[in-house]
């Protein structure tokens, strides 16, 4: 059973996410909010987390803050790397601080509204959220990071196969992207044929009463075909990982969250199309 929930103020329900890489910050994803047991939990791609097991990322909320303490991710199976990783998942516990921050601007997805299984997909209109990278980058000069979110329509596709989508057929979402109409809708300034930075971020269902709920998150883009696709895990399986992980996810946050540098002052500003 879900339940749909609106838009307060128009406030999304994601942040982008930046990797340190000492001298400069690279954008690297879309972390998504939620409410889950209680809790304020950022759930994303593995690969957005993991770079040779090592989590160092910035989070653009209100005030950009760390992260650099340990995440859950998915466990790659033998011989595979985090590209090729089947599930691609990873969670971490927010503190109160961090929670405090992201919700003056942001609204977490109250766990009612994130999809369990589902037999059919009754609605076909789905929204993909996130931060494409070349339009989120620092302005070292100014000390800004921008926060351009970018959400566009998409279409259940019934044609995509893969290896892992025939094992698994009911774990993932293939939502048809095509960026000539998409690139209709948008402002003239999107370019929307690269899609990095979209990782991780929400997938949303829309119902006829204007509802929206949480299907899935994005984890991969493939381009390479006649009608190319965007990939989305499942929230019934984000359901089951967050279940079965839940006292380990507890045990993450631990320590407490790492802050901007001394005497660095770097701050997010946001728009979006």
């Amino acid at each position: 059973m879900r339940s749909g929930y609106s838009l307060i103020n128009h406030r999304p329900s994601a942040v982008p996410l930046y990797r340190d890489l000492g001298d400069a910050l690279d954008s690297v994803g879309t972390g998504t909010l939620i409410q889950y047991q209680d809790e304020h939990l950022m759930i994303s791609c593995a690969h957005c987390f993991d770079k040779e097991g090592a989590h160092n990322l910035f989070v653009g909320g209100n005030q950009v803050f760390h992260i650099d303490r340990s995440v859950l991710t998915t466990q790659l199976p033998p011989g595979v790397d985090r590209v090729n990783d089947p599930v691609d998942f990873a969670v971490v516990l927010l503190q109160p601080n961090e929670v405090a921050n992201l919700s003056a601007r942001t609204l977490f997805i109250p766990e009612g509204a994130i999809e369990g299984p589902m037999a059919e997909d009754l609605s076909d209109d789905f929204g993909v959220f996130g931060f494409l990278g070349h339009h989120n980058e620092v302005d070292t000069v100014n000390g800004t990071l921008e926060a351009n979110a970018v959400e566009f329509p998409a279409k259940k596709t019934h044609k995509f196969q893969t290896r892992q989508t025939r094992a698994h057929p009911t774990w993932y979402l293939p939502l048809m992207f095509e960026p000539g109409e998409i690139k209709k809708s948008l402002p003239p300034n999107f370019d929307i044929r690269r899609l990095g930075g979209m990782s991780g971020g929400p997938i949303f269902r829309y119902s006829n009463d204007g509802l929206r709920s949480l299907a899935g998150i994005a984890i991969e883009h493939h381009p390479s075909r006649k009608r190319q696709v965007l990939l989305g895990l499942r929230s019934c399986v984000i359901r089951n990982l967050l279940t079965r992980w839940w006292p380990k996810i507890g045990q993450s946050a631990s320590s407490n969250a790492s802050t901007l540098p001394q005497g660095s002052n770097i701050h997010s500003t946001s728009s979006s199309a």
